[in-house]
């Protein structure tokens, strides 16, 4: 089964003009995978911004989507990477990475809001779900009203009735309390 796929992909790859490159890209991604020195180099200088910024699409909007987050950031970043995991019948996962300098600390720090803003806004623009496993966090929170739309006001209306007093979590996903 696995030979079958193998020869449909490479099918699929050429007719779209794809080549195919050999085992050492994969083994060289393998290779250095773990390797976050060149962010933490990043990070160590004053105004250094790195980020890595999860969602998740379904395949007929991935690529757009991908096109759409590397335009848009790319104003915001010196380097602005994307990479796939995760993926499904229906979907995959993409992992946007940046890297960038700001002017000092306190830049940086305005420039990752940005960044955030933009790829939340972007992703929710092309369809994409804000987040894939990494969850939604602080900085997703101010975004995942408009991401459910309506569904949002049950899922209010379900924490209300779970936690009348508002103790778990308070002012958190955005909700009232």
């Amino acid at each position: 089964m696995a030979q079958a796929e193998y020869q449909a992909s490479l099918k699929i790859l050429q007719s779209d003009g794809g080549d195919v490159l050999g085992p050492q890209i994969a083994q060289g991604w393998m290779d250095h995978r773990f390797d976050f020195s060149g962010v933490e180099n990043r990070l160590a200088q004053p105004g250094g911004v790195a980020e890595t910024i999860e969602i998740a699409c379904l395949w007929d909007g991935i690529l757009e989507t991908y096109q759409a987050l590397k335009g848009s950031l790319s104003p915001l970043a010196e380097h602005v990477l994307g990479h796939f995991s995760h993926a499904y019948p229906q979907g995959i996962s993409l992992y946007m990475i940046l890297l960038g300098e700001a002017a000092d600390a306190q830049a940086a720090g305005q420039r990752l809001d940005e960044i955030w803003e933009v790829a939340m806004r972007t992703s929710i623009e092309h369809g994409a779900a804000i987040s894939h496993h990494h969850g939604i966090g602080l900085a997703r929170q101010a975004y995942l009203r408009q991401e459910l739309g309506t569904s949002f006001e049950v899922l209010e209306k379900i924490k209300d009735a779970l936690d009348p007093q508002g103790i778990l979590n308070p002012g958190k996903l955005g909700f009232r309390r």
